[in-house]
Formats: structure tokens, sequence, C-alpha cells
């Protein structure tokens, strides 16, 4: 089924442009053919939900605290994070570089909003893994916070595990990230990291 969706775009597409090549109209599309488009239009065209994306475009400084077991001290380091819009405004892109344990960490981060399931959906790939960590969202205007949920690998198991995080804007060049892991009996949540970024002026 999504292969022919994809295939009709994509011929309908290709008329238009021959068509025009010709110096001819676009062959007219039928009244199904026209529907699908429209609502494929609207699929792609980027709206409100991606303006809080675009806030974040820029470099940003993020003060690192990671605990890696409930009640233990946090292990702290400094990193930049640079987002910037890709593909016409549709996706975030998040490039970061830091420490972790003393190692250099890199990490490459993917964020949309799919006007489809109305959330934000992001990936995830850093140099601490080999997975990728794929999440979803959705933003609370009042409380100015993106909630995310995924599943995050606990090495220690080789199972992925249920975490939550969220992003809370203070103001334009301000945000704080906050992370938790599942506690081991599956019954609560501790914080596993915190991240408060500056954007660089």
């Amino acid at each position: 089924m999504r292969s022919s969706v994809w295939m009709a775009v994509g011929l309908i597409s290709l008329g238009s442009v021959v068509g025009a090549q010709e110096g001819q109209k676009p062959p007219k599309m039928s009244p199904e053919e026209a529907a699908m488009m429209a609502k494929w239009h609207a699929f792609m065209t980027p709206g409100e939900g991606h303006k809080l994306l675009a806030a974040k475009v820029g470099t940003w400084t993020g003060n690192v605290s990671i605990w890696t077991a409930p009640g233990t001290p946090p292990a702290t380091s400094v990193g930049t994070s640079t987002y910037e819009m890709i593909l016409d405004g549709r996706y975030l892109e998040d490039r970061t570089q830091g420490t972790f344990m003393g190692m250099p960490f890199a990490a490459r981060g993917l964020t949309a909003y799919d006007n489809m399931k109305q959330k934000y959906t992001a990936i995830w790939i850093d140099t601490m893994g080999t997975g990728i960590m794929t999440m979803e969202g959705t933003y609370d205007a009042a409380k100015k916070t993106l909630s995310w949920t995924s599943m995050a690998p606990d090495v220690m198991t080789g199972t992925y595990k249920p975490m939550k995080s969220s992003e809370t804007y203070s103001d334009p060049d301000h945000f704080k990230m906050e992370s938790w892991s599942q506690t081991p009996d599956g019954k609560g949540w501790w914080k596993s990291m915190e991240i408060d970024f500056t954007r660089k002026k």
C-alpha cells in the first residue's frame, strides 16, 4: 500500500515536470488524485508545530550532569550542540560534541514534527552505543515543556528499557533537558541526566 501511494505521488509529480519542460500544461488530475495531493501537501508543509524546532537553531553550551545509579554523585562535563533546520524547515538537525566519563563524545540527532501524528518524533545516535534511539513527544505550551518517551539501552541486562525526558524552555536563550530512567523494579523513576543549555551569542 505504501509503495503504491509513493508511486502515485511520483508519477503525478513526474508528469507535471515533464509537461512543464515540454511547454505543455500538466495533465489534469482526477478528483481522487487531487484529494490525495491536497492531503499530501498538508502532510509535507511545515506549520505551527515546527516553530518550536526552529527556535532552537544556533549553537548552545550544555552543562551536563549524569547519574549512573540512584543516589550516586553526578559526573559533570560541558558540551556544545549546534542546531540547524534542514530540508526546507521540516527537520531539526543536532550535532553535539563533548566528553563522557573523560572520553570524547559525539552525537547526532534529528527531530521532526509529524503533521499526521500531531506529535514530535526524534532519533538519536552517539559514540556511546551502536543503536538508534527513537523518541516520541508532545508539547505543553502552558508549561513550555516538550515531554518525550523512548526506550534506552541497559547494557547490564542487555535489554532496552523505558526512559522519559523533557525539555523546558525558560526563555529564548535557555532550556533544560532532563532524563529519567526506570527503577530496577519497574515501579518508579530516577533522574539519570540533566543538561542546562545556554545559547552562544
